[in-house]
């Protein structure tokens, strides 16, 4: 079932719209921070 929490970077219907909103909004800011070590930690194992 797609309900939210799903893949926020995928598009925005999640929990996560980093796309669709603007660069200088403050919940794409917040939505960043939150995804940042989200990414981090999934990222970290292939650069490595």
């Amino acid at each position: 079932m797609r309900e939210n929490r799903t893949h926020g970077s995928e598009g925005g219907e999640g929990d996560g719209p980093s796309r669709p909103l603007s660069k200088n909004d403050p919940v794409l800011i917040s939505c960043l921070e939150v995804n940042k070590p989200r990414e981090t930690t999934l990222y970290a194992p292939d650069t490595q």
